[in-house]
């Protein structure tokens, strides 16, 4: 079975990322990989197009494309950004041989077979119950979800959980919902934990309109009002992760990936927000037995979702 002349595609909301692997037993190089901004192009085909130009690449046999937004029937609408990529399509125009469409989370569950101890950072330890369910969540763009049920077979879960309604706890978020209902936005945990969660509640608060990378900066450089947005954001990843918890008791672990945590990762290192994030994850003191067997950690690595594409391209290419 051809395997050979593989190009890997992680198609986010903001970036696309692409590396190219001379066969399956080639080792993923971080250095190869190259990175657009989609806001520059107007359809997958352009940026893939000018990263085949680019990287000089003339043969191109397998194309594993990661996409983030719901994958049916080898068909994706990405859920923050107006592409449609249709895996036969693609296949077509660009004379591939073979083509893996799957959405962005579902690849990401498999980089924890090929991550270093360097890679991950403990948040949460815990005693050793089993391996599995694992489940992973990444806010980047949007709000990411998805859960490992195996290894041998592999069984991955998809999921668009980041789509579910914010449900409010306390007086503020009544009126973020009150907010985000005036904007005409989805009322949903995506618009309260995400890059574009961190525009909404600095809006919120203050009534000015920034990037989240603005917001972040701010909030290392010392401003009040962007670190308050931080400290709201930890809040509720750690009341997600809370939910994770006794909805799948994901015993094998929570693990935290997405660009927001990548720019965020030396804030948990604050006690503040430490204690903020643990406050809320033990939401329910009737669980703790339960929460204190999750371990919870963050990858490091730059490029996950690409390292878990090689997982399941092993899987289905045996």
């Amino acid at each position: 079975m051809l395997e050979k002349n593989i190009i890997i595609g992680d198609i986010g909301g903001t970036k696309s990322r692409f590396v190219y692997l001379t066969d399956l037993k080639s080792e993923f190089d971080s250095k190869t990989t190259r990175v657009y901004l989609n806001s520059r192009y107007s359809s997958f085909e352009e940026v893939f197009s000018e990263y085949l130009k680019e990287a000089g690449i003339k043969e191109k046999d397998i194309l594993f494309l990661a996409v983030a937004g719901p994958v049916i029937k080898g068909e994706a609408l990405l859920t923050n950004l107006s592409w449609k990529i249709s895996a036969k399509e693609i296949k077509r125009k660009f004379q591939l041989k073979r083509i893996f469409l799957v959405n962005d989370l579902y690849a990401l569950s498999g980089c924890v077979f090929l991550l270093s101890k360097n890679d991950l950072k403990p948040i949460k330890e815990a005693l050793f119950i089993k391996n599995y369910p694992k489940a992973f969540l990444a806010p980047g763009t949007g709000l990411g979800l998805s859960f490992l049920i195996s290894k041998n077979p592999l069984k991955i879960l998809p999921s668009e959980g980041g789509h579910i309604p914010f449900s409010p706890q306390k007086k503020e978020e009544f009126e973020f919902l009150k907010y985000l209902k005036a904007k005409n936005r989805a009322q949903t945990y995506e618009e309260a934990l995400s890059g574009r969660g961190l525009s909404n509640w600095y809006d919120f608060y203050t009534g000015k309109e920034l990037l989240p990378e603005e917001i972040t900066e701010r909030a290392k450089s010392g401003e009040k009002e962007a670190h308050r947005v931080i400290k709201k954001f930890f809040e509720l990843l750690g009341r997600r992760c809370y939910e994770i918890s006794v909805s799948l008791q994901p015993f094998g672990g929570i693990y935290l990936a997405g660009g927001v945590l990548e720019a965020l990762r030396d804030f948990f290192e604050q006690r503040e927000i430490f204690e903020i994030f643990f406050e809320n994850f033990y939401f329910f003191d009737h669980m703790k037995r339960l929460l204190e067997k999750i371990p919870i950690y963050l990858i490091l690595h730059p490029f996950p979702v690409l390292l878990g594409a090689l997982t399941i391209l092993h899987s289905r290419l045996k």
